[in-house]
């Protein structure tokens, strides 16, 4: 069988505005990884440290910060310690900056990454599946 190269198409609207993964009963709203956006911030960011290196610690809450900014685009019915957590940019940054939260935030990354979800193929299938259940 041929390999139909249009299985490869992506949705260029959902790769920067986001796709909403459902995590428990929670809804959160993730770009993938690589779009323009997050690629013109660490461009932005980035750039004036490229002539001086970064410590660990710098380069983590930069990337954090992209991440929060570019990437976790949303959420749904999302607490913390007990209490709804609103979402806003500012917490999305904190989040993704906060040592505390590293697991969270690899969680994020990992979905960003999975080509899958930004896939033209894969969102007409789930519009389909969620139209009939």
């Amino acid at each position: 069988m041929a390999l139909n190269i249009s299985s490869f198409k992506i949705d260029l609207e959902v790769e920067t505005e986001g796709y909403w993964h459902e995590l428990d009963d929670s809804r959160i709203c993730i770009a993938r990884l690589g779009n323009p956006r997050y690629k013109r911030l660490v461009r932005e960011r980035l750039a004036p440290h490229l002539r001086k290196r970064m410590s660990e610690e710098q380069q983590d809450h930069t990337l954090g910060v992209i991440l929060g900014e570019t990437i976790l685009l949303g959420w749904e019915n999302v607490e913390e310690d007990g209490k709804e957590l609103p979402f806003n940019k500012e917490t999305a940054i904190r989040l993704m900056t906060s040592p505390e939260y590293k697991d969270f935030r690899d969680v994020i990354v990992y979905l960003a990454e999975r080509e899958e979800f930004y896939r033209r193929d894969y969102i007409e299938a789930c519009k389909k599946k969620s139209l009939s259940g």
